[in-house]
């Protein structure tokens, strides 16, 4: 019986494949080369129709609401409720272009605005007290906080040359502010933002102001944190580096003084004495208020 045998021609099987290959390939890429587009094109949007137009509103609002609230330049600005209520329109208009994150941090500002609502509407409360309207303003600046911090990622990610030091400088007054109102010294943190300009101008600008509040945030956190761990109980060490801090923009506000009713250290006091009566901690004010002007 005779047996046939065929050889197989693998020209023509490396020819199929590498066909079938290249055209896989090219699939590949053409769908990732659309994909990028898409993304890219995605994140334009963002920047054009939300982050850059609210960055410009929000860095006006922060300043016109610190002017407002140190009672100058009323009469030529726009009064910050009106910006604020603009602002908050164009993000509630856009919200499909904000993350998970800012998403959060805008529901829990919202809730603070929906709960003092319903109280208004049970009769409970005709206007906020200070303890609300400062929650109020802290979850606001945190909606800011985020928004900025995004703004400026985007814009380098689309490769925008951009001037960052006004924004650096707003992130830094927020930051300040939280930081503040996270220990307690809530009067401190206002008298600040109300002088926001000087400070922004003298201490906090650009990039290396928002760094420097950022690390003494950090250490003064780790300290507070080591003092709880290791000894159950509040430890004074924990306000070093925040002090050092206010002492360094105590003295570049001292100019400033004779325009004020009240100084920083009064604000200081002020808040020390809060701290050492309400939340009972032992607290040498004395040795920490001495270096002020």
């Amino acid at each position: 019986m005779a047996v046939i045998t065929m050889s197989f021609d693998w020209t023509i099987f490396l020819s199929v494949a590498g066909a079938f290959g290249a055209a896989g390939t090219a699939q590949y890429l053409s769908h990732r080369l659309t994909e990028k587009r898409e993304v890219d094109k995605f994140l334009k949007e963002k920047y054009q129709n939300l982050y850059s137009p609210l960055t410009f509103k929000i860095v006006n609002y922060i300043y016109t609401e610190s002017d407002y609230r140190k009672g100058v330049n009323m009469g030529w600005k726009p009064d910050p409720d009106s910006l604020l209520e603009a602002l908050m329109g164009l993000l509630e208009k856009n919200i499909n272009y904000i993350n998970i994150k800012l998403l959060g941090i805008y529901e829990e500002y919202k809730f603070s605005e929906l709960n003092f609502k319903l109280k208004m509407e049970q009769g409970k409360k005709a206007t906020k007290d200070p303890y609300q309207a400062s929650q109020e303003f802290y979850a606001r600046l945190a909606v800011f906080d985020e928004v900025l911090h995004e703004y400026i990622d985007l814009s380098e990610k689309l490769g925008v040359n951009i001037n960052k030091d006004k924004v650096y400088g707003v992130l830094s007054i927020i930051k300040l502010y939280k930081f503040l109102e996270d220990f307690c010294f809530g009067s401190t943190a206002k008298f600040l933002f109300e002088n926001a300009m000087h400070v922004n101008n003298d201490t906090l600008g650009e990039r290396s102001g928002l760094l420097k509040i950022t690390e003494v945030e950090m250490k003064t956190r780790s300290i507070e944190e080591y003092a709880k761990k290791h000894t159950g109980e509040f430890s004074q060490d924990c306000y070093k580096y925040m002090f050092e801090l206010l002492y360094e923009i105590d003295e570049l506000l001292s100019w400033t003084y004779d325009k004020f009713n009240k100084k920083l250290k009064d604000h200081v006091e002020e808040d020390l004495g809060f701290i050492c009566w309400r939340l009972h901690k032992n607290i040498n004010a004395d040795a920490l208020l001495k270096p002020f002007k």
